[in-house]
């Protein structure tokens, strides 16, 4: 019993670390016991390719807020909130980060998805080449997507503070406001 236990807990740190590198060594905050996608905890982290085939951790943006987007490039909501992307980021100068989880085939998107989405919508900010193994229906083991698109608010302390389900630019940018003023 206790071996399963040590493998579990095992488990969840090496889920829950850094797997991007950094000079200043794995974030502190990735331990098991704090790592989750519910809102007042830190976020696991994950490492994945952006429209320009480089490597981006979630903890790149770590000391700024942000907003963290999960979209698929067959949902029309997810195309109307991308249409705005640069426009928000530019406006509140702040990171909008999105993760398509699923190309227009339903599958998982890939170097060409993602610029082709940049491209498409005018976007400089991080377009990730996601999966829908990201989500999960508990946030302790994945991110809960269960409206698309949905978007994640993390503060410059590395917080999910908010989340908002579906498109509404006006309920985003009221989003945004607040998180700013934190």
């Amino acid at each position: 019993m206790r071996a399963i236990i040590f493998f579990l807990i095992a488990l969840l740190s090496i889920a829950c670390t850094s797997s991007g590198s950094s000079s200043d060594g794995p974030n502190p905050l990735l331990v098991a016991a704090r790592c989750s996608q519910k809102l007042g905890y830190h976020p696991c982290n994950f490492t994945l390719k952006d429209q320009r085939d480089k490597r981006v951790s979630l903890y790149d943006f770590r000391g700024e807020p942000f907003i963290l987007d999960f979209s698929t490039m067959w949902c029309g909501p997810c195309m109307n909130a991308a249409a705005d992307v640069q426009m928000v980021a530019n406006r509140y100068g702040i990171h909008y980060i999105t993760v398509l989880l699923e190309d227009r085939f339903f599958i998982d998107p890939d170097l060409e998805d993602a610029k082709a989405w940049a491209d498409e919508y005018g976007i400089d900010e991080p377009v990730l080449q996601g999966s829908s193994d990201m989500v999960f229906p508990h946030p302790d083991l994945g991110w809960e997507v269960n409206t698309l698109p949905t978007f994640y608010l993390i503060n410059e302390e590395m917080k999910l503070v908010g989340i908002q389900e579906g498109y509404n630019q006006r309920v985003i940018d009221s989003s945004i406001e607040w998180l700013l003023a934190q």
